[in-house]
């Protein structure tokens, strides 16, 4: 999957900068993806992943993420895991 992300992110051609004070706002553009996965909403709504606490005693930090889907779950850097997720 790595390899596949590579070469798409090497297919995005940068838009015009639009600027506004000290921000600066990049458009990207490419085909449509032919990258096949499910969004971790995605997936936990259809029921191929689980999210579970990895401890009894419910320790937040450790998570455990079960993907049964045919294809990868995308789950961003940062994501709160809360209630809607855990199966």
């Amino acid at each position: 999957m790595t390899i596949q992300l590579h070469e798409r992110l090497a297919q995005v051609k940068l838009g015009t900068p639009v600027e506004h004070d000290r921000l600066t706002v990049v458009p990207l553009y490419s085909e449509p993806s032919s990258l096949d996965y499910l969004t971790l909403e995605e997936a936990t709504q259809k029921g191929p992943v689980k999210v579970e606490e990895v401890s009894e005693s419910g320790s937040v930090p450790q998570m455990r993420v079960r993907n049964t889907a045919p294809v990868p779950v995308f789950v961003p850097d940062g994501t709160a895991l809360d209630r809607r997720h855990t199966g």
